[in-house]
């Protein structure tokens, strides 16, 4: 049987909308991805990958802990596929116009534009279902984490 917290009844909640925290996210995302590149911008640091896995999981748990705080439970567990789709979505949208505009630099002038998309393809249908698979599995525990400590200050 699932746990409850201490202010919940047993019966599980209907699922509610998850558009607000997907977009909780991604504004959080693209925050960092700012922050970053004006940092990047003013000195010499090159940031790696790292910060945009970085970036993927503080917004995760911005997102989680703001669900947690507006229902007080965590996400069922079609509320969590439905995040995690959209969340996926967006974030295989999102460099598309980078992209776009790297395909237009000078540098790659003769690169055909096919195997450009046809290599960010590739690349992007490899990490998007395990983007999802990491957002679906933290996105619970996480909401689980801020749940026990929002009982715990409570109590």
């Amino acid at each position: 049987m699932r746990q409850y917290s201490a202010r919940m009844t047993t019966q599980p909640a209907a699922d509610v909308g998850v558009g607000k925290y997907v977009w909780i996210m991604i504004g959080c995302q693209i925050g960092i991805a700012l922050a970053a590149g004006v940092i990047a911008a003013a000195t010499d640091w090159q940031p790696g990958s790292y910060v945009g896995i970085a970036a993927i999981f503080a917004s995760l748990a911005v997102a989680m802990q703001k669900f947690v705080g507006d229902h007080g439970r965590v996400p069922t567990k079609g509320e969590r596929k439905r995040f995690t789709l959209w969340v996926t979505v967006a974030n295989f949208l999102m460099p598309i116009p980078a992209v776009l505009l790297a395909m237009q630099s000078p540098e790659l002038a003769g690169t055909e534009t096919s195997v450009m998309l046809v290599i960010f393809g590739i690349v992007f249908a490899v990490l998007m279902p395990i983007l999802g698979l990491a957002v679906y599995f933290a996105s619970g525990g996480m909401a689980q984490s801020f749940l026990r400590s929002r009982d715990a200050k409570a109590a």
